[in-house]
């Protein structure tokens, strides 16, 4: 009401009141029946008072007066509801006058009346839960207040003294407590109040009670860490973390796993680097939080590398080897024979790196060794494998030789056997005899020959020596002159193009066209070897199948001839090169809002930094940010809305770096994360995924899962936008895990996700159902469910419950298994509540929710539209519409004329019907119901009047004890008379117009009669019924449109006319297969124009056979016939 409007009617107000003090007028009828009463209010019963008043005849105004103040004018005029008012900010537990005046246009008083109300007592917080850190004894207390009243909040101990009081709207309260209180089971609660003293009634209790912290212990295999966490808490957040040896102190904590909902209790890592780590795993069951106990260190091994092996005698083999910078495990040397198993030969220290093995070899056999580095026997690091041939050494091969200078000849050779102790060079000069030149020592793979010189022809060859004898053949021998020089290749250049190639190139002077040698060898102490022999001509060579992040060196020699090389280039040493770091890979990119976007990537090697680089669709990339070593995510921000944004990344080291990521896209087109992505196993091998759609802008969403533990990810399913998908047709015993995001389909081209939601699992294991779930309203603020306990594997049921202006289960309770039943308390009156119970295998995740009940208590609403009709001439049937949602069942009453009402029956909830049978004939009768329930009984329905039908009875039917009851009620109905007072003559035939008529009276069909047969006139006895009938095309004429009304109606005929009436009054039968007929004998003589009516009636039990097989459809059909065919279609 606006202000001038306002001072209008307060001006009326004043004049009123002014003329009643100065004249005496004339006194205003009075109306008696203006009442105001209080209505019960839904929410906020301490602050908040409802009224309602009947209407005043003639009245305008309605003013409302609070303890004689006034608080509202209303105004019918305007105003949409001006038969009730809700009052607000009241007081809790206080009592108010309402008065209601009703004043005329001219604001001259009608009437008034008044009410009282009294507030209830302040509401009590509700939802109280606690957040407890386990280790340092922090308890986070949190609740809703429920009173608009509440100045502030008082936490007390249950039974004990206040902790505290926090004001306002404040709901969350931390402290501290000894974590022995833990254990014990210390209860806390918190109360509303104002500064008036006035105070609620405690919430319910919070519990802090669990039996231990978890632990875990852990266990290491194949390089894995196992991690078992041992806990009967129904955790809802696991995150591993560790921690590595480094420099005598230990490092900082690491996350390196989260899970949520876990389905295992064995969490897992795979440590990139060998070293010594320790674990802890912090746990959160959402009311309970905190860190277990630190693991025992667990060693993860490092294989040692380079191993040399080396026969020093007939019984001592020498080995050296080079440890791994972060190995700390122990070393074991393993040794074969042969082609037999490994045995350990010695246990050593982790720092370790020579072994000698003294034994008693035998001769003419291979012995071959290995060095592990040993955590445990499931978790060992193995070197490469070196083998020792006890006998005579092979004798070297492939003899070069490199003319350096005319006085210098270089040899070379390749060391082939693995036992020998030195080498012995063998010259001659031109046609001489071979000669001694030198003795080397083993592994020694070149030679300098100095004492040569021009003009001269030198060949060379050589043989391996040990402590078994001189190998059994020399090398290959080697004949050249310090006159013959092979050119040696120019420019080369050795380039790491990826983590696992690396591209040399070379030239030859100008002319010269010679093969070329290239040899590699990995890290500054490995082996050279021959990877390439390139024919003339071929100036490139690509080094594949490379490690990444490694180092190579290569040189390469032109080659005359197989043993005629030329000087080695660069040099002897080679040229080093480091393959790239491998690129990140699985690059993502996601917008999480219409100016940022987030990168997602697996990291593959040890970087210090990731660079980021951008470009829009029409731009070059450019540096946009770093992200730290180890990082997987990045964001972009400070971007233009609604734009394509294309990414790539590499990681780099301060000598190193990989190569580009592919490339990713993404529009800053934002898609909000569904919610709430929830996982429940069905019964039939099937899983129900459900989630709260939480865009406005998706195309659909896609259904990522991986099927066991350890599954890969794939793309499973793409929905269209919708908020449920069923996956059937899974293996049973399986445990499968899921993850959804939402994308949208882009007008300008590509696609948009949103993030996806955190991951749910299920197996295909999942309890019953409960059944049969029903309640009893136990008081106004309390009732009980009941159930079928179905499942033989649930954990326990949880109990949850919402009420009608809100779509989302809240658990309220979690109760044992095999439970049947459960107490809800502390529910309002007049609130519909909605129940459902779930049985939970916390295993496998798994449950299986029983059908919902809506419930409400207080006094259920009073049902309507009663309707009493004369079945018979002793029953009525009573029809009515329930109203209420919360009844237990409903009270039947009934009086006769001049009587009193008399309960005579009560029905279960629900029920809508009746039938009070025993009635007397022709007899006056009132009904009336109401509605009960715990909390007391409704009003009263209206009351409905019935007459029973009168008896008729007759002489002739005596024998007739099976259509007595059909023949006496449609003769007391007037659907079917006697032929006269005292008889029926049931076993005469019914004429046609006889049982069309009484078809037509029996289903309460009417027309205006209007036209005629030929053969029926205006003042036949059944004109009406037979015009009716002809009307609605119930019966038809011959074609001289004759009905013959006075014959007998044959038993198909009779079909006919009941199938077609039925249908006309809206209560058609169920069709049937003809073949129903086969099994009378006489089938072939029913019409086929009443085939389909013979058979609906006989698959009803509408019509009984005639005897003997036979259900003659021709012969005419009797009175008697016809009333039990007539009564039962009427009784279906």
């Amino acid at each position: 009401m606006n202000r001038k409007r306002f001072l209008h009617i307060t001006s009326y107000i004043l004049i009123f009141t002014l003329l009643i003090s100065i004249i005496t007028i004339s006194p205003m009828p009075v109306n008696a029946s203006f009442t105001v009463t209080s209505v019960p209010v839904i929410s906020n019963t301490d602050t908040q008072a409802s009224i309602k008043w009947s209407i005043v005849p003639n009245a305008t105004y309605y003013i409302i007066y609070r303890d004689n103040i006034i608080i509202k004018q209303v105004d019918i005029r305007y105003e949409k509801n001006y038969t009730s008012y809700v009052d607000t900010s009241l007081n809790p537990e206080t009592t108010y006058v309402y008065t209601v005046k009703a004043y005329d246009e001219y604001f001259r008083e009608l009437d008034s009346s008044s009410t009282i109300v009294r507030t209830a007592k302040m509401l009590r917080p509700y939802g109280l839960s606690a957040r407890c850190n386990l280790n340092t004894g922090e308890v986070a207390l949190s609740w809703l207040i429920n009173s608009l009243a509440a100045d502030m909040t008082i936490i007390r101990k249950v039974n004990g003294p206040e902790i505290a009081v926090v004001y306002g709207n404040t709901n969350t309260y931390t402290f501290y407590v000894p974590l022995s209180e833990f254990y014990s089971g210390a209860q806390y609660e918190v109360i509303s109040a104002d500064f008036e003293g006035r105070r609620s009634d405690p919430s319910s209790p919070i519990t802090l009670n669990i039996t231990s912290i978890p632990t875990i212990s852990a266990s290491i295999k194949n390089g894995t860490v196992y991690v078992a966490f041992n806990s009967n808490m129904q955790v809802t957040t696991l995150i591993l973390e560790r921690s590595k040896y480094l420099n005598y102190s230990w490092s900082s904590w690491e996350q390196v796993a989260t899970y949520t909902n876990p389905q295992s209790t064995v969490l897992q890592d795979t440590p990139k680097e060998p070293g010594t780590y320790r674990y802890r795993v912090y746990f959160s069951t959402g009311s309970h939080w905190g860190y277990t106990n630190i693991t025992e260190t667990l060693s993860v091994p490092g294989a040692p590398k380079n191993l040399n092996c080396m026969l020093e005698s007939g019984n001592t083999i020498v080995l050296n080897w080079v440890n791994h910078i972060y190995n700390d495990s122990r070393l074991l040397v393993q040794r074969k024979v042969e082609n037999g198993d490994y045995q350990t030969i010695a246990v050593l220290d982790s720092y370790a790196t020579s072994y000698m093995d003294v034994s008693a070899f035998s001769i003419n056999t291979t012995y071959t060794y290995r060095i592990a580095a040993y955590s445990n026997d499931e978790c060992m690091a193995y070197s490469e494998e070196v083998s020792v041939y006890v006998g005579l050494p092979r004798a070297p091969y492939m003899l070069c030789v490199t003319a350096l200078s005319n006085t210098a000849l270089k040899l070379s050779w390749d060391d082939v056997s693995n036992n020998e102790t030195g080498f012995i060079i063998e010259k001659k000069i031109n046609s001489g005899e071979f000669t001694e030149l030198v003795r080397l020592s083993a592994n020694s793979t070149q030679y300098i020959d100095y004492n040569v010189s021009a003009g001269n022809i030198y060949t060379y060859r050589m043989k391996s020596i040990n402590g078994y004898g001189l190998s059994e053949s020399y090398s290959n021998e080697v004949m050249t002159s310090t006159s013959i020089s092979t050119p040696s290749p120019l420019s080369f250049t050795a380039t790491s193009v990826s983590s696992t190639q690396i591209d040399l190139t070379w030239a030859y002077p100008a002319g010269k066209n010679i093969n070329t040698i290239i040899e590699r060898k990995t890290g500054a102490d490995g082996k050279w070897s021959t990877i390439a022999q390139l024919s003339a001509g071929v100036l490139k060579y690509s080094d594949t199948g490379l490690q990444p992040e490694t180092q190579y060196f290569y040189r390469i020699k032109g080659a005359e001839s197989a043993y005629i090389h030329s000087v080695t280039v660069p040099n002897d040493s080679g040229l080093e090169v480091l393959t790239m770091l491998e690129s990140p890979s699985n690059l993502e990119a996601v917008a999480i809002s219409s100016t940022s976007v987030e990168l997602s990537w697996k990291d593959n090697c040890n970087e210090n930094e990731f660079v980021i680089e951008r470009k829009t669709a029409s731009g070059t990339f450019t540096v946009v940010g770093y992200a730290p070593m180890n990082a997987v995510k990045w964001v972009d921000t400070g971007l233009n809305p609604n734009t394509r944004y294309t990414y790539r990344i590499k990681a780099k080291t301060y000598t190193n770096s990989s190569q580009y990521s592919d490339e990713v896209s993404v529009v800053t087109t934002i898609l909000n994360q569904p919610l709430d992505l929830q996982a429940t196993a069905n019964p039939d091998n099937s899983i129900t995924l459900k989630w709260k759609d939480n865009s406005n802008n998706e195309t659909g969403f896609e259904i990522w899962r991986k099927t066991g533990a350890n599954g890969a990810w794939e793309k499973h399913a793409t929905v269209k936008r919708t908020e449920q998908y069923e996956d059937t047709g899974l293996q049973s015993n399986t445990q499968y895990t899921y993850k959804i995001r939402a994308y949208a389909l882009l007008s300008q081209g590509g696609t948009v996700y949103s993030p996806f939601t955190p991951e749910v699992s299920a197996f295909t294991v999942s309890p019953q159902a409960p059944s049969r779930l029903a309640f009893t309203v136990l008081s106004p603020s309390m009732v009980q469910l009941s159930w079928k306990d179905n499942a033989i594997d649930e954990d326990n049921y949880i109990i949850e419950r919402r009420t009608e202006n809100t779509n989302k289960w809240t658990s309220i309770a979690v109760i044992p298994a095999n439970s049947e039943s459960y107490i809800d308390s502390g529910i309002e009156e007049y609130v519909i509540y909605y129940y459902r119970v779930i049985a939970y295998n916390r295993h496998y995740n798994s449950s299986a929710i029983s059908e919902e009940i809506e419930i409400m208590t207080g006094v259920p609403d009073s049902p309507a539209d009663l309707k009493a009709v004369p079945v018979s001439s002793s029953s009525v049937s009573l029809t009515w519409t329930d109203y209420s949602v919360n009844e237990s069942g409903f009270i039947i009453e009934r009086k006769s004329s001049g009587g009193v009402f008399v309960e005579i029956a009560r029905t279960a909830a629900g029920i809508t019907s009746f039938t009070d049978t025993g009635l007397q004939p022709s007899t006056n009768y009132v009904y009336r119901i109401c509605a009960y329930n715990s909390s007391g009984k409704s009003g009263y329905s209206q009351e409905s009047y019935v007459t029973t039908y009168d008896i008729a009875t007759f002489d002739d039917i005596k024998d007739y004890t099976w259509a007595k009851e059909a023949i006496e009620n449609l003769a007391g109905r007037g659907i079917l008379p006697g032929r006269t007072i005292f008889a029926f003559a049931p076993g005469e035939n019914i004429t046609r117009a006889e049982f069309t008529s009484a078809i037509i009276k029996a289903l309460g069909l009417s027309r205006t009669p209007i036209g005629s047969f030929n053969d029926v006139a205006v003042n036949h006895w059944a004109y009406k019924e037979l015009m009716t009938a002809k009307i609605m095309g119930i019966i038809s004429g011959d074609q001289d449109d004759n009905f013959y009304p006075d014959n007998p109606i044959t038993r198909q005929d009779a079909a006919v006319i009941t199938v077609n009436a039925l249908k006309k009054a809206g209560k058609a039968l169920p069709g049937y297969s003809v073949s129903i007929l086969d099994r009378f004998s006489d089938k072939y003589l029913i019409s086929s124009s009443a085939l389909s009516s013979m058979a609906s009636l006989v698959g009803e039990n509408l019509l009984e056979e005639k005897g003997g097989g036979t259900i003659s459809p021709i012969d005419p059909i009797t009175r008697a016939e016809a009333a039990v065919l007539i009564y039962k279609l009427i009784n279906r």
